[in-house]
Order: structure tokens, then sequence, then C-alpha cells
């Protein structure tokens, strides 16, 4: 039965019901001119519905579409040219897949057969099948499903011979070999590879999804279902590639894009979008939209409003233990490739395949990919991840190099500290030394007409003295240091403890501390306290004078 035979059927049908029952059967023989087949066929049906009342919905559903199906049903053991139908191996959209095998014992060969689904026959439908057939006659790659040959049956419709793809669906191919990340996007490169051919080719796929594509045990991908390409006119401007004329929406609603549900304009950049989705579903293993918690005008207007989650965010709230992907390592490039992918205006998305194939490749060769700011820092971290032997090495060097000028400027530092130490050393002495002459002058009797002093009363002055010299602190606290243990060498404690103290002090107070000052200091005030019997704050001053070393 042909699509002429069946719109027959159903303008018998009609007119039939519109008479009264008893000459309905006088009406057809009439029509049907002898043609008992025909005949039978309306009957039945209007027997249908006279017992159960049905309208013509009804019955084209229940009775129709049962003769149909039988109709355009390869039976189990018959041929279709020189190959025996095996078995049905698929069925979906418009048409049904049957394995066959060559009959002819020339050679050994398996194929698959594609035809008309008995439910989905119509002129349009037809014309499809049959652009379907010249668009893969015309595609000839490694990565889509290569035309054997293609013919019409004994009915008159159209039926396509591929090759027959011995592997799994993507996702389960996927799932089963629990695949890693860069395994997955090297499957997203192939499919690339082919969708980029079509679209030299002037052909957009636009139904781009996992269970169109297979993949072999050897891991080689092939694409599936060209039933809603879209052949590109040739004179087209270059520039955009790609655009189609506006038409009735042919879709699958799960990986549609904003323009195919919106019945726009489709270019290559539809594919893209399809990519983008076929990305994200692989990646975190969930499609795009869910298609059994919304309806069709729900899920519609999420496509066409709605901006998808990025894929690090779906893995990171997903429990699954098994999964072989981190949200950490989706995190950052491959949220952005998806993201561009997916954006709703089409002139916002990658401008070809090719660049979306080009960003995957960059991040598996861990370059910067071109979908985001190139910013400094960011091409540096690639550059060391891509070159991780030589980056090793380069750091190797350059933390020797940092380490030996550090050292030199270490040194240099340390030596001019230690020069620094000895010129202030020396200027402290000579005045120390200058200090104690003055004083030691006083005792000379030439001075004092006659007089002698002893060396306490000196000692005295020079405390006096000092209390009013104008001298840096730590000046001031070696000259009470020097009174101090003179103080101690003549057995004079008591003047002896308060001054060595005060030098303790005033040592501590310099803004930058000289331990070695101020351990000497400690020490000299820690025999001291030993020496008036105080052991506890001598042991506390010696500590103090050992921390400072």
């Amino acid at each position: 039965m042909n699509s002429d035979e069946w719109q027959q059927i159903k303008t018998l049908f009609s007119d039939a019901l519109k008479l009264p029952q008893e000459k309905r059967k006088g009406y057809l023989k009439r029509r049907t001119d002898k043609n008992t087949v025909l005949f039978n066929h309306v009957m039945q049906m209007l027997e249908v519905e006279s017992e159960q009342k049905l309208d013509i919905s009804d019955a084209i559903s229940s009775e129709v579409s049962d003769l149909l199906n039988d109709q355009f049903t390869l039976k189990i053991g018959s041929k279709v040219g020189v190959y025996q139908i095996r078995t049905l191996i698929g069925q979906g959209g418009m048409g049904k897949v049957y394995l066959a095998q060559r009959a002819d014992q020339e050679f050994d060969q398996q194929v698959a057969i594609k035809i008309i689904d008995g439910q989905s026959i119509s002129n349009d439908a037809i014309q499809r099948f049959q652009k379907e057939r010249q668009i893969l006659a015309d595609l000839r790659h490694p990565n889509i499903a290569q035309l054997i040959d293609g013919g019409t049956i004994e009915n008159g419709l159209p039926y396509i011979i591929l090759e027959y793809i011995q592997g799994l669906p993507l996702l389960e191919y996927i799932t089963s070999n629990q695949l890693n990340l860069e395994q997955r996007l090297a499957l997203i490169i192939q499919v690339c590879s082919a969708i980029d051919f079509a679209h030299q080719n002037l052909v957009v796929h636009r139904d781009i999804k996992p269970m169109n594509i297979m993949v072999t045990k050897e891991g080689v991908v092939k694409l599936l279902d060209f039933g809603i390409a879209k052949l590109l006119q040739s004179e087209q401007r270059p520039s955009d590639l790609q655009k189609t004329q506006q038409g009735v929406k042919l879709m699958t609603p799960g990986s549609a894009s904003p323009e195919q549900v919106l019945g726009e304009q489709i270019t290559t950049r539809t594919d893209v979008y399809g990519l983008g989705a076929l990305l994200f579903h692989v990646l975190t293993e969930t499609p795009l939209f869910s298609l059994e918690s919304e309806t069709r005008i729900k899920l519609e207007k999420a496509i066409c409003d709605k901006t998808p989650e990025n894929p690090s965010d779906i893995v990171n709230k997903t429990d699954n233990k098994k999964s072989a992907i981190s949200g950490r390592q989706l995190k950052g490039d491959l949220d952005t490739i998806t993201s561009k992918a997916l954006q709703k205006n089409p002139q916002r998305r990658y401008q070809s395949v090719a660049q979306f194939s080009e960003d995957i490749e960059r991040y598996l060769s861990h370059h910067p990919i071109k979908a985001r700011p190139d910013s400094l820092a960011y091409r540096v971290k690639k550059y060391f991840v891509r070159n991780t032997a030589l980056a090793v090495t380069s750091s190797v060097f350059a933390i020797s190099v940092i380490l030996f000028f550090t050292y030199i400027g270490l040194q240099s530092v340390q030596i001019k500290k230690q020069k620094e130490n000895a010129f202030q050393e020396a200027a402290i002495s000579n005045q120390v030394v200058e200090f104690m002459v003055e004083t030691f002058q006083a005792a000379n009797p030439i001075y004092h007409q006659g007089k002698a002093f002893d060396a306490e009363l000196l000692l005295d002055a020079a405390s006096e003295k000092i209390e009013q010299l104008e001298r840096t602190p730590i000046t001031k606290a070696r000259l009470l240091l020097t009174l101090g243990r003179s103080y101690e060498k003549m057995g004079v404690f008591d003047k002896a403890l308060p001054i060595i103290v005060q030098s303790v002090k005033l040592t501590s107070e310099e803004e930058v501390i000289d331990h070695r000052v101020i351990a000497k200091s400690l020490l000299f005030l820690g025999e001291l306290q030993f020496e008036t019997n105080d052991y506890i704050n001598s042991i506390d001053s010696l500590t103090k004078s050992i921390n400072h070393y």
C-alpha cells in the first residue's frame, strides 16, 4: 500500500460515514470498482466504527495502523535485493532498521536495512527518506555510517542499505567501559569531525543525540540517522555557510536548539548547539533538559529561556561514586566551552564546529582555549602544564639561580652588617675610652692643686656626668656597663647593680636590638647578682643572656 492508496482509503471511509449504515456497502462497491482489497479495508474500518462507536482518528489508530504496519514490516526470512532479513534491530522516529545477511553466497556480509515505519507514511516522509538516501550517498567519512545501496520494496516505498555497525550507543559505550575524561572528549572530537565534514558538503544534521551515535569495539564513532538533515543552498554566501529557509519544526525536543523550537532559520550553528548538548550529556551523564519531568510546552520554554547549569556543578551535586569524572576536572575550561556552544543566540556560539572541536583539542593539549580571556597568568599556567618536563627543569634551574643570588645577597647583607657593626663598635669603644680617660684625668694632682681623688669618688663623678651626656642609647649603655663593671671590681656592689640594670634596659630599648650587646650586659648582670647572693634573678639573667646568643 502506497501513500496514494492510503489517502484513498481515508477519503472513502470519511465519505461513507456520512451515509446511513444500510447505504454504505453499495456506495463502496460503486466507488472501489471491483477493487476487493480496497473495499475490504474500508468495510473493516466501518464495522469497527459501528461496533465501538469510534471516531475517525480512533478507527485509524486501531485498525488501519495495524494494516499499514503489516504492509510495511519486513518479514523475517524475506529478501530485499540479495539480502535476507534476520531480525529487527531498531525502531524510532520515522523508520525501522533490520539486520540482514547477504544470501547470494558471493561473499559473507551483514548490513542494516532501513525502511519507513508504517505509521509515518506521508508524501513528506517519503521525500525526507529519499533525501536522506541521497545525503548519505554524498557523505563518505570514517565517522559516518556508509550507504551501501538503496531501492524500493514491492509496495513502492524506498529503503536504504547501510553498513552494519557492531558496537554500542555512545552513552552505553562510555558507562560500560568507564571512560575517563580524556577518552570521552576524544569521542566528541570524532563526532565533530563527522559533523564538520557534513557542513563542508552543505548538510546540517539537526538531530545530534546520543542514540544517533554508535561506537565500535575499536572505539570508532559512527554517526547515524540523517533523516531530518537539511541541505544548505550552495549559492549562499560562504560567510554564513549556513542559512536555510524557515520551515516546519523537525527536531528531537531533548537536543533541539532554540531556533528549532521557534521555527527560525537553521544554520550550521544549530549543530554547534547540538554538539554542546551532547558534550553536556557525555560529561555529566545527564541530559541537558529532562524529557520525563516536563511537558512539551515547558520543555520548549526551557530550551529557549533557561540557562543550563555548568557541567561541574551538575557533577558536584550528583552522588555517583562510580563516575570517572569529578566536578573539579570540569570547572573552568570545559564549563566555558560547553556554555559557549549552548548560547541561546546563535551569533554568540562558536562560529563553526571546527572552532568548537579546536577548543576541546586545545584543552586536551593544555593550550589556552579561545573561548575565554587570554590573560598572562592563564597562558603561563597552561604553558607549565603543557611542558611538564621542561617546566620542572626550568623551575629547578630558576630556583637554583634564585637561591644562588639570594645566598650572595644574604652574604652581602651579612658582610655589610658586620662591617657596620665593626664601625659602630669601634666608634663606641673610642667614646668609652675617651670618657674614661677624661674621668681619670681628674685624679691627676696637677689639675687639682695637689689634691688626689680616690677611685670610687671618680666613678661617682663619672656616673653623674653620664646622665648629662647627649649620647645614643647604645653608647650610653656601654658607658654605664663599663662603670658598673668598675664598681664591681672595687667590690662596691650596691652601686654597680643599678648601673648595670640601667645598661641592660637601655640596650633593650634600641629599635634594632644588637643581641650580642644585650647578651653581654645580661651576663655581667647575672654574675653580679650571683655575687650578691640573688641566685634566682641570677639564673634568670644568665638564661636570657644565653637566649640572645
